[in-house]
């Protein structure tokens, strides 16, 4: 609004001097509108001598103006991936979306990985979005990597390409998780029959399960392998089944486990396109139930006078060395644990007195004194069942006479150690 003309200029004489003119007309629009030109034309005098500039003519035109815009300064649409998880977090695949910045218009993608194989394209107008479920006979899943986004229009029945993007892929969370079973947890369940059925240095049915649909382990595109160890072990070769929870992978039950107190770790590894996940838990092999019937040397060992007859073992005797005893560590009980021992015991008399203790740890279950007057070349038996509940870790078994002068003497026929109500 309010435009406002000047003229500047030089004239051509020999001190070259300068000329400013302000020019007005009223033909000279006082607002200029959108898409209005002004041609205002001059009139020069003689160059070397005018000393005044007047306005010949004023026209006023609407003017109009249509070009084509490149295609590569369009905006390239940005890439947005994100990996799928059904409602208890196995994965399924990957979705892509790609924002809208062709509106209004036809328009598909292409993605690419580093190998240049075509894994995705998706066409329409708006923002165009693919899914893993579209994807599912193809690449249903992308691998964490590169990628490249190629992006074309549709003009007049004819695809241009307007650009590239390169985008990246991070690695999906594979939840892993490990499972077993014990005669220990049988027993903490509550089942306590049941446990007392079990082998007690066996790990029942250990299992991994994967967090990945079976259609993307099955999937021929991917590289899937699964490695799990177990005391350091490892174990190959299984075949998994398809559950809620994922892939579970069975494996066959693990025997001869040394018991501990800091329990058996069953650990898994699961790699899934370039991705990995860990997961592991812990199983008590504590050892029970126990039965020593008779207690026999491969299992046990013994200190002093101690004699392993097949029946029972015998324990002093012709000896003047003390204590004799037997024991072992092939038990692992935690605190808590409620326990029923049988025991079928003997102990002789002579002319010195003797003490028979059966412990479980540091609980002695079974106490008895025998007097050289009383017992005197006597055999007492004792048979009976002892009940009590664990306050502490045990890890020891043992069974003492703490003393075996001339004939006196003990005698153990079998040590049982169970589960109890």
């Amino acid at each position: 609004s309010s435009p406002k003309l000047s003229f500047y200029g030089d004239l051509r004489s020999a001190d070259n001097r300068q000329l400013t003119f302000d020019l007005a007309s009223e033909s000279i629009p006082d607002v200029f509108e959108e898409a209005v030109h002004v041609i205002v034309t001059l009139t020069l005098p003689d160059p070397e001598t005018a000393s005044v500039i007047d306005i010949t003519t004023v026209e006023v035109e609407t003017v109009s103006l249509e070009e084509t815009i490149p295609l590569s300064w369009l905006p390239v649409p940005a890439v947005q991936p994100a990996h799928n998880y059904d409602k208890n977090g196995c994965l399924r695949g990957t979705d892509i979306t790609f924002t809208n910045s062709y509106p209004g218009m036809e328009w598909k993608v292409e993605v690419t990985d580093e190998q240049n194989i075509l894994l995705r394209s998706a066409e329409g107008t708006g923002e165009l979005f693919s899914s893993f479920a579209a994807n599912a006979d193809g690449w249903p899943f992308l691998p964490a990597g590169q990628y490249t986004a190629t992006f074309y229009l549709n003009l007049n029945g004819n695809s241009t390409k307007t650009g590239t993007r390169t985008f990246s892929i991070p690695a999906p969370d594979i939840q892993v998780t490990t499972s077993a079973y014990t005669s220990y947890s049988l027993y903490a369940e509550g089942y306590v029959d049941t446990a007392n059925r079990c082998d007690p240095y066996t790990v029942y049915s250990p299992e991994v399960t994967v967090g990945i649909l079976s259609s993307l382990w099955n999937n021929a595109k991917y590289a899937a392998s699964l490695t799990t160890t177990l005391g350091g072990a490892e174990i190959s070769g299984v075949t998994p089944t398809s559950s809620e929870v994922g892939l579970v992978f069975s494996f066959p039950d693990q025997k001869d486990v040394t018991p501990s107190l800091g329990g058996c770790v069953l650990a898994a590894t699961a790699s899934f396109g370039k991705a990995s996940g860990q997961g592991e838990s812990t199983v008590l092999v504590t050892g029970l139930p126990a039965e020593f019937a008779p207690p026999t040397q491969d299992s046990w060992s013994s200190y002093g006078t101690v004699n392993w007859t097949g029946e029972f073992v015998r324990l002093g005797q012709n000896t003047t060395s003390q204590p004799q005893y037997v024991t072992t560590n092939r038990i692992a009980v935690p605190s808590g644990v409620k326990i029923r021992a049988p025991y079928s015991v003997m102990m002789h008399g002579a002319t010195v007195a003797t003490t028979l203790t059966l412990s479980f740890g540091t609980y002695e279950y079974f106490k008895e004194q025998s007097s050289g007057g009383m017992f005197n070349n006597q055999n007492h038996y004792y048979e009976d069942v002892a009940f009590f509940t664990t306050t502490e870790g045990v890890s020891e078994i043992k069974a003492n006479n703490s003393y075996g002068s001339g004939q006196t003497l003990s005698r153990v026929y079998y040590l049982k150690f169970y589960y109890a109500e």
